[in-house]
């Protein structure tokens, strides 16, 4: 699959709007994008940090579970995406 190329913000929008969606996530957020070499499936860039959100109500959603959810979010995203 050819991946679509995208400004950092953009990326950075497309990842918190996406965990927005997911129950449990939604408290995560994408703080910046790192450039990288490209890997072995083409993806040239990577999530710098995540935090977690202090606001927003408690979730039952598990920790582990969570950041499984979050990094699944993000593998679909740079396995779509390169930053331009």
């Amino acid at each position: 699959m050819q991946r679509e190329e995208k400004t950092k913000p953009d990326l950075i929008k497309i990842i918190n709007d996406n965990l927005k969606k997911v129950e449990g996530c939604e408290r995560y957020r994408a703080d910046d994008i790192k450039r990288t070499e490209p890997d072995s499936e083409g993806c040239n860039w990577s999530v710098e940090v995540f935090n977690e959100m202090l606001s927003g109500e408690p979730t039952t959603t598990p920790p582990p579970l969570r950041e499984a959810q979050r990094d699944e979010i993000v593998q679909k995203k740079r396995q779509r995406y390169n930053l331009k």
